[in-house]
């Protein structure tokens, strides 16, 4: 059996390949034996539709206890075409048009920055101060930097941000966008599946990719919740669900609860359920914005969880006599109960890393829960790079060599992706503890 790591780019007029060659590239760098590079060939892509994609493949090296690994990129930016101006300046303008303290504490500044700027001008032009070179007889060159600056942001507008305002917003323009964005991903991830290949699938979602991740983990997810029903492990999940369908003010330890997540998911996997996927990796989320990216503000996002429309890690629960419950019996004449449709999060473990001065990124635990594994680090290199807002955000992985930077990032993605301590099935076995049955006396029905 092999594993599979899909890759998901962000915003930002991509072309097919560059990102999974650079992350390949350093996520394979002095990983192999005696600091060696792990070697690489690039294969034909059966799983995707576009023939410009290619999957990346480890060589195999069992005496290493490492798996042949394939690496894939969901490439979707195809998909955001002819975005306009108008459209990115309206949800900006929708953002701006917030009060301050209803945003994330991580970017209240910079809104409150802007809002000051937009005063100021408004104040100078109304003062009637006479703004050098702004009559009639202004120098040639200063409309020549007008007009390129104008270029400049509209590029920038309609080939990067405009990626964003589209995906993030639900209006009727930007509909068949995010659902092809959003079935593509599903089909591929389906795919990996079906095919019977991986043992284990990571997803990574850097930046706007995170959170198509996101979408596609919590829709997929549904299609295979259910699958799990001959009931062999249902004391191991009834004793998950006691201990980890707790309100949000009880202290969660956080290397529990992901042991406890990667013993269920191989119970989920023994007892019929297909679902592969272990790790979810977030690389600047912007999932951190979620009150208003996702919803109209914190209270709506709220209420979206308890209504399961958006997971979170540990699941959301109900009370049903008196019993916390993420579980529930999909038919009384089997013996199992299983995951409700908002539950991935029980089996797929999250981490998130992002970097102290990368401000589309940021803690997700608050709004995602307490079982998120969160890595706030700092980039190395340039003073630009380490204190200048966003400059960080392109640079979780190298596409130049230079690894020294984002030494910290690559860390953790590696530990993840080449885990040589990953127990067999048949350890797993072994270490599965029967619960206690007076312990659970009373949580079957």
């Amino acid at each position: 059996m092999r594993h599979a790591v899909v890759i998901i780019h962000g915003i930002g007029e991509q072309k097919p390949m560059d990102t999974l060659r650079g992350f390949v590239s350093s996520v394979t760098r002095n990983q192999g034996t005696d600091g060696k590079n792990i070697e690489f060939y690039s294969k034909p892509d059966e799983l995707s539709n576009l023939f410009e994609l290619r999957r990346l493949t480890t060589a195999s090296a069992e005496d290493e206890g490492r798996v042949k690994t394939d690496f894939f990129e969901y490439y979707w930016a195809y998909n955001v075409r002819d975005t306009k101006v108008q459209q990115v300046l309206t949800w900006i303008w929708q953002i701006l048009f917030r009060w301050p303290w209803s945003l994330p504490k991580r970017i209240r500044p910079f809104h409150i920055a802007i809002w000051f700027i937009i005063f100021a001008s408004l104040a100078l032009i109304l003062s009637g101060y006479d703004i050098p070179f702004m009559g009639e007889d202004q120098p040639m060159w200063i409309g020549a930097i007008g007009t390129l600056l104008t270029a400049m942001l509209s590029y920038l507008f309609t080939g990067y941000v405009g990626d964003a305002a589209r995906y993030t917003s639900p209006s009727p323009g930007n509909i068949a966008e995010r659902q092809k964005i959003r079935k593509d991903g599903i089909m591929l991830l389906k795919s990996l599946h079906e095919s019977n290949k991986y043992e284990k699938i990571i997803l990574v979602g850097h930046s706007l990719g995170a959170i198509i991740g996101y979408d596609i983990i919590r829709n997929l997810w549904s299609e295979y919740n259910t699958k799990y029903v001959d009931g062999k492990y249902k004391d191991q999940l009834l004793k998950f669900e006691k201990d980890y369908a707790q309100p949000e003010n009880v202290a969660l330890n956080i290397k529990p609860y992901q042991s406890a997540q990667e013993d269920l998911l191989y119970q989920q996997n023994d007892g019929g359920n297909p679902w592969r996927i272990t790790h979810f990796i977030t690389l600047g989320s912007p999932l951190t914005h979620a009150s208003f990216l996702l919803a109209k503000n914190i209270s709506e996002l709220k209420e979206r969880m308890k209504e399961r429309e958006l997971p979170k890690s540990p699941p959301v629960f109900e009370v049903i006599k008196n019993i916390n419950r993420f579980t529930y019996l999909p038919d009384f004449k089997k013996p199992g109960r299983v995951l409700h449709h908002s539950a991935p999060f029980a089996c797929t473990q999250w981490i998130n890393v992002y970097y102290e001065n990368d401000y589309v990124g940021g803690n997700l635990s608050e709004y995602f829960g307490k079982g998120i594994r969160e890595h706030k680090i700092k980039i190395k290199g340039s003073p630009w790079l380490r204190f200048v807002p966003f400059l960080s955000h392109t640079h979780y992985w190298s596409d130049d060599g230079n690894l020294k930077r984002c030494e910290a990032s690559l860390a953790i993605l590696t530990s993840i992706i080449w885990d040589k301590k990953m127990p067999e099935k048949d350890e797993k076995e072994k270490q599965t503890v029967q619960p206690d049955a007076n312990e659970l006396a009373g949580l079957e029905l």
